[in-house]
């Protein structure tokens, strides 16, 4: 999908905790720069009303604090990429279900992601803890939006493999 030929932002989501765990900040920092190319929907919970960087951030973007389950996977449907940039995680569930809904993902080599992703088949890895990274790479993705309906169709295909629904 060329969302260029649409004459629209590319489509950015966040889902997770909002902590700098999940790697927030670089997140807030790439976006910043990118200015009106982007939208960025964030999904998640603040863990504090007291951080004021957070705050102001969230203000510039669109902020759902919960969302139910299948709400949370009809919006990945209507969104061209999710940023998963943590730190470090565990799995990461959010990752293969973006994947399922056929959102490529962007994230880092602390997640699941070199466990699932083949890097420019079926999503995206950068180095965690970059802003730098995370940016250059949705750069390089508005200059070539039709590779990510192609990774998106590829994301779907390899979490369809997977073992789970």
């Amino acid at each position: 999908y060329d969302f260029h030929a649409s004459n629209r932002p590319l489509r950015l989501l966040f889902v997770g905790g909002l902590s700098q765990r999940k790697g927030i900040s670089y997140l807030f920092e790439a976006i910043e720069a990118l200015g009106n190319q982007i939208e960025l929907t964030v999904v998640g919970r603040k863990a504090s009303n007291k951080c004021d960087a957070l705050n102001k951030a969230l203000t510039k973007h669109r902020w759902i604090p919960s969302l139910p389950h299948h709400k949370v996977l009809e919006l990945m449907r209507t969104q061209d990429i999710l940023l998963f940039p943590s730190l470090f995680e565990g799995f990461g569930l959010v990752i293969t279900e973006a994947m399922s809904q056929g959102t490529p993902v962007i994230t880092t080599e602390r997640t699941a992601g070199p466990d699932i992703i083949t890097d420019g088949v079926d999503g995206w890895l950068i180095d965690a803890g970059s802003t730098i990274a995370l940016q250059t790479k949705i750069q390089e993705l508005l200059s070539n939006p039709i590779s990510i309906s192609k990774v998106g169709e590829a994301a779907m295909e390899t979490a369809r493999k997977r073992p789970w629904s």
